[in-house]
């Protein structure tokens, strides 16, 4: 059971994380975007794996919202500034 534990709650971000890191740079260089479109592009790519990731922890019974809530505000906060 650790292993599993370990498999989908910090790999499956790290890799995901990892894509859009790598994501950047790739669209920059070879397909020729500026760094804001490559960003937002790389972003358009990752969200949805993100909502299907959460979609599957809330179906699972595995999302806890509140335990969430102050990494939630951050990021809110974050993404204002």
């Amino acid at each position: 059971m650790l292993k599993l534990d370990l498999k989908h709650n910090v790999l499956r971000p790290f890799f995901l994380s990892v894509i859009l890191l790598a994501l950047v740079p790739l669209l920059a260089g070879k397909c020729g975007l500026d760094q804001r479109k490559a960003f937002a592009t790389s972003v358009a790519v990752i969200a949805p794996l993100c909502a299907l990731s959460a979609g599957i922890y809330w179906f699972r019974g595995d999302l806890d919202l509140t335990a969430a809530l102050p990494y939630l505000a951050g990021g809110l906060a974050g993404g204002l500034i």
